[in-house]
């Protein structure tokens, strides 16, 4: 349910959305292309109830951002935000309402 309201939020952005699987087989689930081209990377994950679930999400994202060359990737969750320094640039975990508000004013 998380993902499809992901997906309806970004949507609204943009119409480009696509799942993203990196070279070793990890899984991001959203790659989006705004409009003005740049490239978002975003894994929705509701819960980080574990170190495994946290480790697993960043991996994933990490990858995805060095082979794309994207600075920025978000873990929307339910409440949880922090902000890591990653090898590729930053991860952002932000609470979902956040961020599909944000997502909402900058379409404007």
């Amino acid at each position: 349910m998380l993902e499809n309201m992901v997906f309806t939020g970004l949507r609204r952005v943009t119409r480009e959305i696509y799942y993203y699987k990196t070279k070793q087989g990890y899984e991001v689930d959203f790659q989006a292309i705004r409009p003005d081209g740049e490239k978002m990377l975003v894994q929705a994950c509701e819960l980080l109830s574990d170190a495994t679930a946290k480790a697993r999400e960043v991996r994933a994202l990490t990858a995805a951002m060095e082979e794309t060359n994207v600075r920025h990737g978000w873990i929307l969750t339910d409440s949880y935000q922090e902000d890591i320094k990653v090898p590729a640039g930053m991860i952002h975990y932000v609470p979902t309402p956040y961020f599909l508000m944000e997502r909402e004013l900058s379409s404007l």
